[in-house]
């Protein structure tokens, strides 16, 4: 039945004892959370899809997609409804308004036990190899644009960490919306720009060692998992929660996301196979020919992730800042609001070694920035090395997916569910039952098979793509290895 719940107040913003700072005010409406959740789900996840479809086959491939999206729709309205049903049922001395997984079951199950430090624990490990595979698909994407020239994806990832430097230092998800909602945008552009190349039959087609359809669980579990990446977004829904106007709102955002997402989806799919078939490719700009056309949508694709990775980076930075200095995390604006005022601040923040030898008199505004800044840039780092660790792009995605997406979109939705149902001594339905018992049977093949296999992947690919290895994409580099 319906949640008899009033409205939250707006967050205070001092630091929560024992969970992360309280975000922002609440300022997003619900058409810009819908917005953003299209911009963080719709990303990486969907460039490897016709390539799923085709290894899974058409038939279990399409079944597979067509299951994902409502399984995953259905935990995002678990994660709400739990969420504005809190002030009911939460822990005395929880953190008042959670905004991520580990506030949440601080909330529910209170100081003293272990879920909570491995709820924040999971989602900051999971948000920071998804970085990691944002910083991969950023080098690659700067690598096709100047597929003339030999560039290394090392060397291209050093371009795109300057590229990031700027947008990395934007400290609020409201305050990186417009750019995440741009890049948004930019993704339907190249996937509108693949399906036109697919359609008109002038595609490169794909050079690809896995075969189509079939194979045994340790070969398909890997590719189900690409799915669930794809389809997930259920790491950041708190947090969007958090500095909505209107948190009632958010089943209308989650609905016209998720609605975007599956036509999208399903789109590229299909078209994919149908032209393509078993020359479907893993990462599928690999369909692109090598003159303008390229170019554009890898131009298209940088913007994109630019703005993947500075909402993601934000998130992590933010709880990483919360931790250091949780006096200054939400000191959002400098002491002094005049136009002069800000001038001078940017000023002496250019000047670094002038800023360190005159910490003690540096405004709390400016002591935040810089430790924003220093934060930023070591996670980014940390992102670069990860990303040519792990080259290859099918074997980041379907780790993520099998490690991570099955236990945060699927195992800890339904488990916060099952703790607050708990606690409001209402009892469970059978239909309840049942999904729960089906969730955690997904949750738990996915954990255990899902990423044992993938890491034999991993391991086996390694003795041909080398991490730290020059992994070439130009126009002769192509035309070499074929």
């Amino acid at each position: 039945g319906a949640l008899e719940v009033e409205a939250a107040p707006a967050p205070s913003r001092g630091p929560v004892e024992g969970g992360t700072a309280p975000p922002p005010e609440r300022r997003s409406h619900w058409t810009k959370t819908a917005l953003l959740l299209l911009a963080d789900i719709v990303g990486t996840g969907v460039l490897s899809l016709p390539g799923a479809v085709r290894r899974l086959g058409p038939a279990p491939g399409f079944t597979w997609l067509c299951l994902c999206i409502p399984l995953n729709v259905a935990t995002g309205l678990l994660l709400w409804r739990v969420r504005y049903g809190l002030p009911d049922v939460q822990s005395a001395g929880a953190a008042t308004h959670p905004s991520t997984y580990g506030d949440l079951f601080l909330a529910l199950f209170g100081e003293g036990h272990w879920l909570p430090s491995a709820a924040y624990a999971m989602v900051y490990s999971y948000i920071f190899l998804a970085l990691g595979e944002y910083f991969l698909v950023l080098a690659k994407s700067i690598q096709h644009t100047f597929f003339m020239a030999d560039l290394c994806r090392p060397a291209a990832g050093v371009i795109g960490a300057l590229l990031l430097l700027f947008t990395n230092q934007l400290r609020t998800l409201d305050g990186v919306a417009v750019l995440s909602i741009f890049g948004g945008i930019t993704i339907f552009i190249v996937l509108a720009i693949c399906i036109a190349v697919i359609v008109s039959d002038d595609s490169e087609g794909a050079d690809d060692e896995h075969a189509s359809g079939g194979g045994d669980l340790l070969t398909v579990t890997p590719t189900l998992s690409a799915f669930l990446f794809a389809c997930g977004g259920q790491k950041v829904y708190l947090e969007m929660m958090a500095e909505m106007n209107n948190l009632a709102d958010f089943p209308k955002a989650l609905a016209v996301a998720a609605s975007t997402m599956a036509a999208l989806y399903i789109a590229i799919a299909v078209i994919s196979n149908a032209y393509l078939g078993s020359a479907s490719p893993d990462y599928i700009l690999d369909v692109l020919p090598f003159n303008w056309i390229r170019v554009v949508a890898n131009l298209c694709m940088i913007v994109h992730m630019i703005g993947a990775f500075t909402l993601g980076q934000q998130i992590v930075s933010r709880a990483i800042h919360a931790k250091l200095s949780p006096a200054r995390v939400n000191v959002l604006e400098p002491s002094e609001p005049s136009e002069r005022g800000r001038r001078q601040s940017n000023a002496r923040l250019l000047d670094f070694a002038r800023c360190m030898a005159r910490w003690s008199g540096l405004e709390d505004f400016e002591k935040a920035r810089v430790e924003w800044a220093g934060i930023t840039t070591c996670v980014m780092l940390l992102c670069f090395t990860l990303a040519e660790s792990v080259p290859r792009f099918t074997d980041f995605v379907e780790l993520l997916g099998a490690a991570f997406a099955s236990i945060l979109s699927f195992g800890m939705p339904v488990l916060l569910y099952w703790r607050y149902v708990t606690l409001t001594g209402r009892g469970f339905t059978t239909l309840e039952v049942a999904g729960i018992a089906m969730y955690a049977l997904i949750t738990f093949y996915f954990m255990l098979l899902g990423t044992a296999s993938v890491m034999r992947n991993i391991v086996m690919h390694d003795a041909k793509t080398k991490p730290w290895s020059c992994q070439c994409a130009s126009e002769a580099c192509e035309m070499e290895a074929t």
